[in-house]
C-alpha cells in the first residue's frame, strides 16, 4: 500500500477525552510531568515566534503546565489557559499558585470549538495537548 494514498484517504477521528474526576486529572498530570521535556521543548519554540509581551492563549491547557512554563520564561506575557474540564482548570490554578504565579496568568473553563473571546483578544494562540481531541 502506498502510504501517501493511505494517509490522504483516511478520515481523521478525534481522540475522545473526558477528564472530570480528580483521579483522572492526577493521572493525566503525572503523565504530563513525566514527559515534561516535551513541554519545555514546545515552550522554547513558542519563545522563538511569540512576542514576550502581550496576551497568549493556551487552548486545551490541562493542568496548566505549558502556561506556567511560558509565564516563568516570559514574565511580561499575560497568559491564559482554556480547558473544557472544570477539574483540569481547578488543578491548573493550584499549580500556578504553587509556582508562585499570582499575576498575569489565569485559567478558564471553555470549549475550543466555541472560544468565549472576541476576535483579536490575544496576540498569540498555542495548543500543545489538545488538537488531537478537536474535530
Amino acid at each position: 500500500m502506498e502510504l501517501a494514498g493511505f494517509w490522504s484517504s483516511t478520515t481523521r477521528v478525534p481522540e475522545p477525552v473526558s477528564v472530570e474526576t480528580p483521579a483522572l486529572v492526577r493521572s493525566f498530570e503525572a503523565m504530563a510531568r513525566f514527559h515534561s521535556f516535551l513541554d519545555r521543548a514546545f515552550v522554547r519554540r513558542v519563545q522563538l515566534v511569540c512576542s514576550p509581551v502581550g496576551r497568549l492563549l493556551d487552548v486545551g491547557t490541562g493542568p496548566g503546565l505549558v502556561p506556567i512554563l511560558l509565564k516563568q520564561r516570559m514574565p511580561q506575557l499575560e497568559v491564559m489557559g482554556l480547558d473544557l474540564s472544570e477539574e483540569m482548570i481547578r488543578r491548573a490554578r493550584e499549580n500556578a499558585q504553587s509556582a508562585g504565579l499570582h499575576r498575569g496568568i489565569d485559567f478558564i473553563v471553555g470549549d475550543a470549538r466555541h472560544l468565549p473571546f472576541q476576535a483579536g483578544a490575544f496576540d498569540s494562540v498555542v495548543s500543545f495537548h489538545a488538537l488531537h481531541h478537536i474535530p
